[in-house]
């Protein structure tokens, strides 16, 4: 579901969000033919900056890729979901890019954050949230 006009506020940072993709599962890799997904908290975006610099927008959102966990090269459009308290699924992101050096580096992926351009999503698609 998308978010709320009240998600907005939330900047998820500490929680955990799946992100999903056919991309890479490691660098040397092809794509996958299945749909993959994993878990990653989300992290600041200061600390994100520490990475990308100012690359790193307040449209975005990022996922800490400690453990090697995060989108890789083919999942760029993928959705970053996060499971509310009440059980639902909620999309926050959807995949931007991460680190030149590799998607197996334990750097963030980068998200654009959902909430950013929801008036955009409801007027173009008629959903609402």
């Amino acid at each position: 579901k998308l978010p709320t006009p009240e998600d907005a506020e939330d900047t998820f940072e500490g929680e955990m969000a799946t992100v999903s993709g056919f991309g890479k599962t490691r660098d040397s890799g092809s794509s996958s033919n299945a749909l993959m997904f994993v878990e990653q908290p989300i992290i600041s975006n200061t600390r994100c900056s520490r990475y990308f610099g100012d690359l790193v927008r307040d449209y975005n959102i990022c996922g800490d890729g400690a453990g090697k966990v995060g989108a890789c090269n083919g999942d760029s459009g993928g959705a970053l979901v996060h499971k509310g308290t009440d059980g639902k699924w909620t999309q926050i992101g959807i995949v931007s890019y991460g680190s030149d050096a590799g998607c197996t580096y334990s750097q963030p992926s980068v998200y654009t954050r959902v909430t950013s351009f929801l008036k955009w999503i409801q007027d173009k698609t008629g959903l609402q949230p």
